[in-house]
């Protein structure tokens, strides 16, 4: 089994974020970490 890696860089910010990839179910601490590194929240 193959597992990729999507990463993302926002625009105005420095840094990058890993996202594992084709997986259906990001876990939990991946997802606040995405959160804090964006800006952002979705839940």
């Amino acid at each position: 089994m193959c597992v990729t890696q999507r990463i993302f860089k926002h625009p105005h910010k420095k840094g990058k974020v890993t996202v594992p990839h084709p997986k259906k179910d990001i876990p939990l601490k991946t997802l606040i970490s995405i959160e804090k590194q964006a800006g952002i929240k979705l839940r």
